[in-house]
């Protein structure tokens, strides 16, 4: 337990240092136009709270749709790997390629299942306790085949406040959102 405490403070101690540095990269779903909602309620040195994120993703005909394995997951700006919030996958996760090429199959902490049976609404939660602010992207990837699938992705800058980000909707997530609601300290 207390070398899983150092490994997270080492953690937090890097991504305290990380630049954070938005490359605009684009991806195959969206335009990355978000809709951001705040009202300020907290602020601090690190951040305390919960960050939630909501998919609603829609069946493109794949092979096996609507059947589906899907992953929700957080990271920064400049591609550096936080944390996976939710999986839904028993064998075919490798199919999650962007997910897999940026978190290495890291699913600490995360809520696991096994795959979807259906589309619809999926939701993963993270517990910030002593977060750093800054932005993040919030990431949500499906797939009904066996290969690459839909993703999608938003960002949201997370500083203490109360906020919600809405991602535009896409043929293949008809909604993608974060919100944060800061905790009392």
């Amino acid at each position: 337990m207390r070398a899983l405490a150092t490994l997270s403070l080492i953690v937090m101690t890097l991504l305290s240092v990380v630049a954070c540095v938005d490359d605009g990269a684009a991806n195959n779903s969206n335009t990355n136009n978000n809709t951001n909602t705040t009202n300020n309620t907290n602020s601090g040195a690190t951040l305390f709270g919960t960050l939630e994120v909501t998919a609603v993703t829609v069946g493109y005909n794949g092979s096996y749709g609507p059947h589906n394995v899907a992953v929700i997951w957080i990271q920064k700006p400049d591609g550096t790997f936080v944390q996976t919030l939710y999986l839904a996958q028993r064998f075919y996760g490798i199919y999650l390629s962007q997910w897999t090429s940026v978190s290495q199959g890291d699913v600490t902490d995360a809520v696991t299942e096994a795959s979807r049976m259906n589309q619809g609404t999926m939701t993963g939660t993270w517990n910030l306790q002593g977060v750093e602010p800054g932005e993040y992207e919030f990431w949500a990837e499906f797939t009904e085949e066996n290969r690459a699938g839909k993703y999608d992705y938003g960002v949201i800058t997370l500083d203490g406040s109360a906020v919600t980000v809405t991602a535009t909707p896409t043929p293949a997530f008809s909604l993608l959102e974060a919100r944060f609601t800061p905790a009392a300290r």
